[in-house]
């Protein structure tokens, strides 16, 4: 087997070398056809930068709303229920 390789060496290289041409110029036509247009690429960048502008807008309308300087209503309904029992014993 390795005569025979040795004997065709040539067959092999030119062999390969097709191979590698033809992966190469395949990779570069699914490339092309593949590849979204500039103006659409463009239009979607617009878009999204529009949703996150408004999106922080919107979070941050919701941080301002926020009222941080009363403190959080806390449910008593527990400790009603544990003064009660604590006083029926």
């Amino acid at each position: 087997m390795i005569d025979y390789i040795r004997e065709h060496w040539l067959v092999y290289l030119i062999g390969a070398g097709v191979a590698i041409a033809l992966g190469l110029s395949a990779s570069v036509v699914v490339g092309i056809w593949g590849t979204t247009p500039s103006s659409m690429h463009e239009e979607e960048v617009a878009v999204e930068q529009e949703r996150a502008a408004t999106s922080e807008d919107t979070s941050l309308n919701s941080i301002d709303n926020l009222k941080l300087d009363e403190p959080a209503a806390e449910d008593t309904s527990t400790d009603a229920a544990v003064d009660e029992s604590s006083a029926a014993q």
